[in-house]
């Protein structure tokens, strides 16, 4: 079995560079899984996904890259170019805001659950307190479920663990597999320099 790396990304509306990945594992070629990974993304970013962001959030590439299964390093990967773009009415939240799906195993303990952030949505999607709507959360953990389901086919989306020591006296990358998704109220951050966005200052002698 062979693990490989799922990548999404895109432009926030004030042009910083966002993405997201997921890992699974399969016996198939890298083609196949790319391949079954892009008809799953496609999926879940139809319609009701696109209407939770805002007009200029875009996803323009999807890659999956083929980890070596004794180091765990890159050794292939397959590129598409892809455009899903968010229809969602009002303003943009700041860009560093996301929603974090959460991605749990029947391993109960931190290793066996993982996340990933998704783009923020528009100031539609949350209530008066700064919260993501039920209706957000039901609709992005019911198509994530999905993409999760598609994927399952030729290649099941696991936790990855990296490099660790179980089932032997050799240390080789392991990953457990994802059971449940669950979509928080509360918004995340990510803790990352920004890409391409320009800042503006406004200063004031002292």
């Amino acid at each position: 079995m062979t693990f490989y790396r799922h990548l999404m990304s895109g432009p926030n509306p004030g042009g910083d560079i966002w993405n997201a990945s997921v890992h699974s594992n399969s016996a198939q070629a890298l083609a196949a899984v790319h391949g079954q990974f892009v008809t799953a993304i496609t999926t879940f970013w139809g319609a009701a996904t696109e209407a939770i962001f805002p007009s200029g959030e875009r996803v323009t590439s999807l890659s999956t890259t083929q980890l070596d299964p004794v180091t765990g390093k890159n050794v292939a990967r397959a590129e598409s170019v892809v455009s899903f773009v968010g229809t969602g009415a009002g303003n943009a939240v700041p860009p560093r805001v996301c929603i974090v799906i959460s991605l749990v195993t029947t391993l109960p303990t931190r290793s066996g659950r993982g996340r990933l952030y998704l783009p923020a949505p528009t100031l539609a999607q949350m209530d008066a307190n700064g919260a993501l709507l039920p209706a957000a959360q039901t609709t992005l953990a019911t198509n994530f479920a999905a993409f999760v389901t598609s994927m399952h086919t030729i290649a099941p989306i696991v936790v990855y663990h990296g490099i660790t020591n179980i089932g032997g006296a050799n240390p080789q990358p392991s990953g457990t597999e994802v059971t449940t998704v669950k979509v928080g109220s509360i918004l995340g951050t990510q803790r990352r320099r920004t890409n391409k966005q320009i800042n503006s200052y406004v200063s004031h002698a002292t």
